[in-house]
């Protein structure tokens, strides 16, 4: 664990340079495209998992501000997330959300009663969410403005440069958030 003090000059680093430069180097991400496994062919755009490759000032700033976010006093705690989403809840995951759904469809079935289930895989959930609902679910927790100001201009200045058989090119996003971000915020 780092020493509370350093912890401490570390975050006013980072986060006096991200707020005053507001974060124009870290805005810049390589995108890899990982292809997804079992697929017949890969030439559609699905076929590919697009990664971006931040800056590592732009992640460490991603989890000053996730502790920040969720620390006892702060946001998360005065707003909390509904119970049954696992994020930021201390011993919850999707594992143990797993386990609690298939204990209860089991209790229904022994009791004889009826288990009914529908899921719900929305497709491109992290790619295409909107800045402005993002900001509206943080304000709506009580994040304070600066950390609002901050994300909202980091998810709205990214440029993404994709390079593949020798072609590179650099298109401004504006949607969605970087895989590999704390996109459950």
């Amino acid at each position: 664990m780092v020493d509370s003090s350093l912890n401490l000059f570390l975050c006013f680093l980072i986060t006096n340079d991200a707020l005053e430069n507001n974060l124009s180097a870290g805005t810049e991400v390589a995108v890899l495209f990982i292809p997804k496994t079992g697929r017949k062919e890969y030439v559609l755009p699905k076929s590919f998992r697009p990664i971006s490759l931040t800056f590592f000032l732009l992640k460490t700033l991603e989890k000053v501000i996730d502790r920040y976010i969720t620390r006892r006093d702060v946001a998360l705690a005065t707003r909390p997330i509904h119970y049954n989403q696992p994020a930021y809840r201390r011993g919850k995951s999707t594992e143990t959300t797993l386990i609690s759904f298939i204990d209860r469809v089991e209790k229904a079935l022994e009791d004889k009663e009826i288990a009914l289930c529908a899921f719900l895989d929305i497709e491109g959930a992290f790619d295409s969410s909107a800045t402005s609902l993002l900001v509206s679910g943080l304000t709506s927790k009580n994040v304070d403005t600066t950390t609002i100001r901050w994300l909202k201009s980091m998810l709205s200045n990214r440029k993404a440069k994709i390079e593949m058989f020798q072609t590179s090119i650099e298109i401004a996003t504006t949607r969605g958030c970087p895989q590999g971000l704390s996109s459950e915020l």
